[in-house]
């Protein structure tokens, strides 16, 4: 019955959304020898976990068109294995209109790539709008591999950096594993843990490794506050990869659940999650080696308490003080 009336009310949406796809008709139209479509409507993390599909098309020989959201077009624009991409415009999650018109854009858009003659394979990778994550057992990107029907010997996101992205690096004068990174934002407020305690947590480090430097890494419009000490740094707003060389030279990264966590994961880095439990935690986690994951008891990140935090990197980084 629900399944029913949700389809009716998307039904009365269809015309909208196929007028508002009009726009990408003529580049699913263009002719391409040997071209691959990857589909994907989620976030920031969810871009970054499915870099190995897009590595293994690569090195198929296929050319690599990317379709995803036009909010995280700065997710794609830098990755030198996408060779053309498709910005799909969507709507605010922020009421169910918003969700219905979105699940409706999925419906429309896969039934465009589908009939398109530019690809010559279509990978659809988003789970969401045809389901729930809850009948997901395994991590995100064996997920993705099975809707690729591809085996990946690796599943670590895959990053390809050059010198171009040491931007950061040399201007703020920083020496390879002589600091630590930490992601204080995510999408959703349910994920964040509050700025005070990252603080907090920055200066106590600071007060026992007075050597290191810390790095506060979020984006254009989050919040930055002095603290007064020139070893810890306001990162906002860079270029994902000139970031992703940053995370990748640290000593260790503390972060949510958001996409700078699977960035850290690519490097195999040291890491301290630190997360609510409203998802699953073997889907979403990162696959580094040598992690920690750090979950409320009670699906409030806000319980989680400082001195928690503390001695698990601690333990991780500095087992032996």
């Amino acid at each position: 019955m629900k399944n029913s009336i949700r389809n009716q009310i998307s039904g009365i949406f269809k015309p909208l959304v196929k007028a508002r796809l009009k726009e990408i008709d003529e580049k699913l139209n263009k002719e391409y020898n040997k071209e691959v479509a990857i589909v994907l409507l989620e976030k920031m993390g969810d871009i970054i976990v499915s870099t190995p599909i897009i590595h293994h098309y690569k090195k198929l020989g296929y050319k690599v068109c990317y379709i995803c959201s036009k909010k995280y077009q700065w997710v794609i624009k830098d990755n030198p294995e996408i060779d053309d991409y498709i910005l799909i415009p969507d709507y605010s999650v922020k009421n169910i209109i918003g969700r219905i018109m979105n699940r409706q854009v999925w419906f429309v858009l896969k039934n465009k790539v589908e009939k398109s003659p530019r690809f010559k394979k279509s990978i659809f990778l988003s789970i969401y709008p045809e389901s729930t994550i809850d009948k997901y057992k395994d991590c995100l990107i064996e997920i993705y591999a099975k809707k690729a029907g591809i085996t990946l010997t690796k599943k670590r996101p895959i990053i390809k950096l050059g010198k171009e992205n040491k931007e950061l690096i040399k201007k703020y004068k920083l020496k390879s594993k002589g600091y630590i990174c930490i992601g204080y934002t995510a999408s959703t407020k349910e994920k964040t843990w509050p700025l005070k305690n990252f603080m907090i947590l920055a200066k106590n480090f600071r007060s026992i490794y007075p050597k290191y430097k810390v790095i506060f890494i979020g984006g254009r419009d989050d919040p930055k506050v002095s603290l007064k000490d020139e070893k810890i740094i306001w990162i906002n707003g860079e270029k994902l990869w000139n970031v992703a060389y940053l995370i990748k030279n640290s000593k260790a990264f503390i972060g949510l659940d958001s996409g700078l966590i699977h960035i850290a994961s690519a490097f195999n880095i040291p890491i301290i999650r630190i997360y609510s439990g409203l998802e699953p935690q073997k889907m979403i986690g990162p696959l580094s080696n040598k992690k920690i994951q750090i979950c409320s008891k009670n699906k409030r990140i806000d319980s989680i308490k400082i001195e928690e935090v503390f001695q698990a990197f601690k333990s991780l980084i500095f087992p032996t003080t």
